[in-house]
């Protein structure tokens, strides 16, 4: 709560945390630090480093929300300058599924291309209002990349899976 207390009324763009090297299920019977941040962090935005970075990559995930165009302007203040070789916005597709149990038939269908339709327009508005974020912060265009992956039952899997290809 002190790290929190200190990092609003000093205004500091994020708390970068590290992680003990305790295994997650010592962390959830003990708790951590770390886990803390997260737990009541209303608007600072803690950053984890768990390991030697490696990468001069940087990998956002985003869902075309508010929140997520917050995150893209922090990066855009953060990574002014171009501290990244590259960055990648990834975007989860929406399908009818993740709001509603599927049956087969053309009803849904039809809701399905839908919200595929709303989604595919909601980001590409996003795509360009993150764009415009990324470049008026002085980060060229072909350091920055935007991916779409159709939508999983583990979105934290598909994100690590695509981290792993930069």
């Amino acid at each position: 709560k002190d790290i929190l207390d200190y990092s609003e009324k000093k205004n500091v763009c994020a708390v970068l945390a590290g992680r003990s090297g305790a295994s997650y299920v010592k962390e959830l019977m003990i708790g951590s630090v770390t886990s803390e941040l997260f737990t009541h962090s209303k608007l600072v935005p803690i950053w984890v480093v768990d390991h030697k970075v490696r990468s001069g990559n940087l990998l956002v995930a985003v869902d075309g929300s508010p929140g997520s165009r917050r995150v893209v302007d922090h990066v855009a203040f953060v990574m002014a300058g171009g501290k990244f070789d590259k960055i990648t916005l990834l975007h989860i597709a929406s399908k009818l599924s993740d709001y509603y149990p599927v049956d087969s038939s053309n009803k849904n269908k039809e809701m399905e291309d839908f919200i595929k339709k709303s989604d595919q327009s909601c980001t590409a508005d996003f795509h360009h209002q993150a764009l415009t974020l990324l470049q008026d912060a002085g980060i060229p265009p072909h350091q920055i990349d935007f991916r779409t992956i159709d939508s999983r039952w583990l979105v934290g899997k598909a994100i690590i899976e695509e981290a792993k290809k930069l």
